[in-house]
């Protein structure tokens, strides 16, 4: 089941290689099984990973592809913008040059549609079709009559799309295709997830990891980076060793992602707090405080993280 996974250069290393690894390492037989799993939640077909800026959502996506599909032969990866159109994505009419003075016209497929296209002619392979920033783009409107194929009981199913008059191609989205899509929660520019986009996904919420803070600085940093963030989100935190539960109250998706910790690598807490968290916590509470009220809160904040 493992060797059927693989691709045929993938078949020519294991084959090579795969026992002799396997004895010494123990790794071969369940690396790409698991990390399959892993990046599809055991085989959810639609996902978005969630959370604050910094919690490493596309890191590990882009991890996982390393060990699934290093040459990203069988990955697109796009990242969606307020201009993103249905146009774009399945397809729509385009200019494809001049001639004569005169712009050719003509229905281009888009992104999505190639893609499905391109499954579909190898569906022993698994195909990944990652979206960045899914949240700033109209879903519903990319998407069009297409959206309900997206459910597992519909994939494989053909409709006719609008613009079946010109294309007399029917369209469908593949079993063997896992739509992978990443946001950061907190940016509210653009809310397009209704209940009906919502519930054709599996959410997959990111936190800040203080397990990898840890383990590249030290226990002392790890508290202080968990002491600001509970601040921020409005869980009672610690200031000259006492608990106190003023902070800013602005919620989970407000904290700030281990990333910008794991800065203390080439930054001292100082350049961290000038460079990065207060830009962003300046940006955070600025419509929800005054002038006054925002310094003061922001030199709460730096006393926790710097001292």
């Amino acid at each position: 089941k493992f060797i059927e996974t693989l691709t045929d250069e993938e078949k020519e290393v294991y084959e090579k290689y795969g026992g002799a690894l396997r004895d010494i390492f123990g790794i071969l037989p369940r690396c790409i099984p698991d990390e399959f799993d892993e990046l599809t939640q055991n085989g959810i077909k639609n996902i978005i990973y969630y959370g604050a800026p910094g919690t490493g959502k596309t890191k590990f996506v882009k991890d996982c592809l390393d060990i699934l599909d290093p040459n990203r032969a069988r990955t697109e990866w796009v990242q969606f913008h307020s201009g993103f159109e249905y146009e774009d994505f399945i397809d729509g009419i385009k200019p494809i040059g001049i001639q004569n003075g005169n712009l050719n016209l003509a229905l281009t497929n888009g992104i999505f549609k190639e893609f499905c296209l391109k499954a579909a002619q190898n569906t022993d392979e698994n195909f990944f079709f990652i979206v960045d920033e899914i949240n700033r783009a109209d879903i519903a409107a990319v998407f069009g009559e297409t959206l309900s194929l997206l459910e597992e009981n519909y994939r494989g199913k053909s409709i006719k799309t609008k613009n079946y008059t010109l294309s007399k191609q029917e369209f469908s989205i593949p079993s063997n295709i896992y739509f992978i899509g990443m946001m950061n929660d907190v940016d509210k520019s653009i809310d397009c997830f209704d209940l009906a986009l919502r519930r054709r996904f599996a959410w997959v919420l990111m936190e800040c990891d203080y397990e990898v803070v840890e383990n590249t600085t030290d226990k002392a940093y790890k508290a202080k980076c968990k002491n600001l963030n509970q601040y921020i989100t409005g869980k009672t935190y610690e200031l000259n060793g006492k608990q106190e539960q003023d902070g800013l109250n602005l919620g989970r998706a407000y904290e700030i992602g281990h990333s910008y910790f794991l800065k203390k690598e080439a930054m001292s807490e100082q350049q961290i707090w000038n460079r990065h968290i207060e830009p962003i916590l300046r940006e955070y509470i600025r419509t929800q405080f005054g002038d006054g009220e925002v310094e003061k809160k922001l030199k709460t904040a730096k006393k926790i993280f710097v001292g």
